[in-house]
């Protein structure tokens, strides 16, 4: 009886490996990128070097809204800049955060303001992301089938 319910398993597992390697095999490629730190002296010396082309009149609040509306702007960022920009602007979100924490420690004050943690993150690839969603749907639906007769 173990035989048989151990070599069903072995069945069932190689079908569902064999159903979710196509799927689990699709990169997703995104950015993170923190707004409040794009307008850093640091940080635009790379966004020019990534030629960006920020508004001048840009201001932090429309930074989210000007990422999304200009994906395609940024996928085409060559992948090294891409995670130095992504590096950098982590980094110094990271830090300032260190800092807030430490100035609270060091004062009397004992609550932190955080402000600008905001973070915005993009798909460079959209379509890979319904890629991924319709092969999961696909599985899901083989799935219920085996299960379900």
């Amino acid at each position: 009886m173990f035989e048989i319910e151990k070599k069903e398993l072995i069945e069932f597992e190689a079908m569902l490996f064999e159903q979710l390697s196509p799927t689990e095999s699709i990169v997703l490629t995104k950015i993170i990128l923190h707004p409040d730190y794009l307008m850093s002296t640091e940080e635009q010396a790379l966004i020019n070097e990534c030629e960006i082309d920020f508004p001048d009149t840009i201001n932090i609040d429309e930074i989210p809204k000007f990422i999304y509306e200009n994906t395609e702007l940024f996928s085409k960022i060559k992948i090294a800049s891409r995670k130095k920009l992504e590096g950098q602007s982590t980094r110094l979100f990271e830090e300032s955060v260190v800092n807030k924490i430490a100035s609270s420690i060091e004062g009397s004050d004992n609550e932190i303001q955080f402000d600008g943690l905001d973070r915005v993150s993009i798909s460079l690839k959209p379509e890979k992301i319904l890629e991924k969603i319709i092969g999961l749907r696909q599985c899901n639906n083989h799935l219920r089938s085996y299960i379900k007769p």
